[in-house]
């Protein structure tokens, strides 16, 4: 059975003090200040984005997301414009061994490495195992061959929507994120599927990978 409960997280992110360094200054009452050029602009909404994302990870405590799993999204409205986050639902994993992280073009691997220039970036997660009757079986690294992690392909309609507010103030970015935050998660729904490089894809691609959409 699935618990939910309604759920705020909080997070401040203040600009980095190097990138600040690195904008024009204008004298205003004999003291330089950083110019409010596209370049502040750029920084600021980067630092509400992240606000965001660390709001939403902090709304969903039982979930341990990454940065990945969550997207901040923002649509105009009649009275004021609306931020939310869309947040990937709990999704199995699935397990490719090496030769199958090729033909996937994962990034480590790459489906050809001029073409992939981040094929020199390790492709974790990985686990070591053996596959017994379609089922892994996790195993010692010397026991076992590799096996590369990705998430299962997640349908839009699956994921879940959070409210969130974005506020700056200076050099800081302060976001807050109300959610609906499952407090139980069936550990069957995290088993591992397996990819044996004879059907058409069914994973998430990732930072790096063949597919992945801001590459």
């Amino acid at each position: 059975m699935v618990y939910e409960r309604l759920a705020l997280g909080l997070d401040v992110a203040g600009l980095d003090e190097k990138q600040k360094l690195d904008l024009p200054s204008i004298n205003i009452l004999g003291q330089d200040v950083a110019d409010r050029s596209p370049q502040m602009k750029k920084l600021q909404f980067l630092a509400g984005r992240w606000a965001a994302k660390e709001a939403a990870i902090k709304a969903h405590r039982h979930r341990r997301l990454s940065m990945s799993e969550i997207s901040i999204l923002a649509e105009n409205q009649p009275s004021a414009k609306r931020i939310y986050a869309l947040v990937d639902p709990p999704a199995k994993m699935v397990a490719m061994d090496e030769r199958v992280a090729q033909i996937r073009g994962l990034r480590g691997y790459g489906h050809n490495g001029s073409e992939n220039r981040r094929a020199n970036f390790p492709s974790g997660p990985w686990l070591y195992g053996e596959i017994h009757n379609n089922i892994f079986e996790e195993s010692m690294p010397s026991d076992g061959k590799k096996f590369v992690m990705r998430r299962l392909k997640i349908k839009a309609a699956e994921r879940q929507v959070a409210e969130v507010s974005i506020s700056h103030d200076g050099d800081y970015a302060v976001a807050f994120c109300m959610a609906i935050d499952e407090l139980h998660v069936d550990p069957s729904e995290q088993s591992l599927i397996i990819d044996d490089g004879s059907q058409d894809s069914i994973h998430e691609p990732e930072w790096g990978d063949k597919g992945w959409p801001f590459s």
